[in-house]
């Protein structure tokens, strides 16, 4: 009687461990959002900027993963706005950490945001007045 009461323990700790397994793969699987903002250069920029982030002005689902991608011959960054670098503030935002460091040609960098709000952001090495974009949470 004790080893049947000891298989059927183990048979329940198997069927357990087996449905654990099968759980597993599709909570793995469950993708995050994720908004592709490009660093683009010329003719692809509007009104012949000569860099831009594109989409300019996307907004995104809390909790989206934000990849700046730098498609462009030179080094770029995605950097919070502050009173000395940008005409406006950061946003409305409370996310902090927002200040990549540099994009070179090729490389990307991801940012997750969880805060409602916006977040406005330039590029260190251009300057505002060259680069900037704003992300909305919503």
């Amino acid at each position: 009687m004790r080893g049947t009461r000891l298989l059927k323990a183990f048979s329940s700790v198997s069927i357990a461990a087996w449905a654990v397994v099968q759980v597993a793969p599709s909570v793995a699987s469950a993708s995050v959002p994720k908004q592709v903002v490009q660093i683009e250069a010329g003719a692809a920029c509007p009104t012949g900027a000569t860099f831009c982030y594109r989409p300019k002005k996307p907004t995104i689902a809390s909790g989206t993963n934000v990849v700046w991608k730098n498609l462009t011959a030179v080094s770029h960054t995605a950097t919070r706005c502050d009173p000395t670098n940008c005409p406006k503030s950061g946003g409305t935002g409370t996310d902090t950490g927002l200040a990549s460091p540099l994009i070179v040609p090729g490389t990307k960098y991801k940012f997750v945001f969880h805060g409602l709000g916006t977040y406005r952001y330039y590029c260190t090495v251009h300057g505002y007045a060259v680069m900037h974009g704003t992300i909305t949470v919503a």
